[in-house]
């Protein structure tokens, strides 16, 4: 039997509110498989309502009813052990294979390089994803950029302004363009009026 808990989980957090009773026990799935890869799940349920008081601290020794409350909770029937990883546990880079009871990854193309660049990055075979060894906080000006798993500066800006520019209220912002112009995005920045950006209205 396992113990799950009577309390409405939207219960407000009110000291002077008292739930009876709290808890109860029933049957839930459990135990051991055969395999790591398994794990005893339910294959029939049934539901149960019960009934708790919801009363009010209200002063001195007294308490106030303010409500029976039903509680539903689920009862499992009966169980059998199958895979712990399902096939919507897998990402869209990854297909379901049922016989392993995991998930592959398919971008395999992407695996091959990030393990040429094993120096700097690691293959994640749980994500099927490449991400850097290390992390690090990066100075005003600059950010940290995860294809070279290093900081670099922020574009466009001059090296005096880097110093004073925080790189969040660095915003990019489209403008109409006429005929001739060879720049699509005008760069501003509304909180630091000193700051001009470099080179002038134009983002590459």
């Amino acid at each position: 039997m396992t113990l799950v808990s009577l309390i409405p989980t939207d219960a407000p957090n009110d000291p002077s509110l008292v739930y009876y009773p709290q808890c109860t026990r029933v049957k839930r799935c459990g135990g051991c498989c055969s395999h790591r890869l398994l794990s005893c799940q339910p294959i029939e349920t049934e539901t149960l309502t019960f009934t708790i008081i919801k009363s009010q601290y209200t002063g001195g020794a007294r308490m106030q009813l303010v409500e029976r409350v039903p509680i539903i909770v689920e009862q499992h029937t009966k169980c059998r052990c199958g895979c712990a990883v399902k096939e919507e546990h897998c990402n869209r880079f990854q297909r379901y294979e049922t016989s392993q009871c995991k998930c592959v990854c398919t971008n395999l193309e992407d695996q091959s390089k990030c393990l040429k660049e094993s120096e700097l990055k690691i293959w994640d075979s749980n994500a099927c994803n490449c991400r850097c060894r290390e992390t690090k906080g990066c100075t005003t000006g600059t950010y940290f950029d995860e294809t070279q798993c290093k900081c670099i500066s922020i574009p466009n800006l001059r090296p005096s302004d880097q110093t004073i520019l925080d790189r969040k209220k660095y915003i990019i912002k489209a403008r109409p363009v006429t005929p001739g112009e060879d720049s699509r995005y005008q760069t501003v920045t509304p909180e630091y009026p000193g700051v001009t950006p470099w080179p002038p209205n134009k983002y590459y």
